[in-house]
């Protein structure tokens, strides 16, 4: 696990490298087009709702277990 600011910066620089949220919100509005239906906005509302309830779950996460399973549980998810 990284210590100190530099490591976290050029993890997180790293990690920006491979995020392509452009590129999904994309082909998310390619299959509403490709579908005939309007539907990019209910994408976006439960994006939303999952992100506010994986925030919620983090929260609790790190109140009992601590700041470090955070980034563990982080790295999982996102490979």
């Amino acid at each position: 696990i990284a210590t100190g600011f530099y490591p976290l910066l050029w993890i997180s620089i790293l990690m920006s490298c491979f995020n392509a949220q452009g590129v999904i919100d994309a082909h998310i509005l390619h299959i509403c087009a490709k579908l005939g239906k309007n539907l990019y906005g209910q994408v976006r509302l439960w994006g939303a709702v999952s992100w506010g309830l994986g925030a919620f779950v983090m929260g609790i996460i790190n109140d009992h277990y601590g700041f470090n399973y955070n980034f563990l549980i982080f790295g999982i998810l996102s490979t």
